[in-house]
């Protein structure tokens, strides 16, 4: 973390990935590192994008999210980073991506007192409709 307190975004960004890659998944810190992690890449990322031409900030911005997608997929994530991905995949067009990462939130978070009053908001909210299986 000292990179972050230097201004070496990136340097940070790559600690604390390896940090991850060489932790137990179950580690109870892990969830606050994954947070970090999260604001030190969006962070980093919004500066870089607003630069870019409009259909270069439209990629930029789907392989952030694409990039959340793998990374809650892979590893679990907090309600609050589940509802970020849902919402980017509904504001970004794509109904079908965010109804999936909406029924793997559930799944995933299910023993998570709020999250399924918090979920069903957000998917009232966005109109995302699910389907029975």
């Amino acid at each position: 973390m000292r990179a972050a307190f230097k201004g070496d975004a990136p340097g940070a960004i790559a600690s604390l990935r390896a940090l991850l890659d060489e932790s137990a998944a179950d580690a109870p810190w892990t969830q606050t590192v994954r947070q970090r992690l999260a604001r030190l890449e969006a962070e980093t990322n919004a500066g870089g994008i607003a630069a870019l031409p409009p259909a270069e900030q439209q990629a930029a911005i789907r392989g952030m999210v694409e990039g959340l997608s793998a990374r809650l997929k892979a590893g679990g994530g907090t309600l609050p980073e589940w509802m970020r991905l849902i919402r980017s995949q509904a504001i970004l067009g794509d109904k079908a991506a965010a109804r999936e990462s909406l029924a793997l939130a559930r799944e995933r978070l299910s023993q998570e007192a709020t999250a399924a009053a918090a979920l069903d908001a957000l998917a009232g909210e966005l109109a995302l409709k699910e389907t029975a299986p």
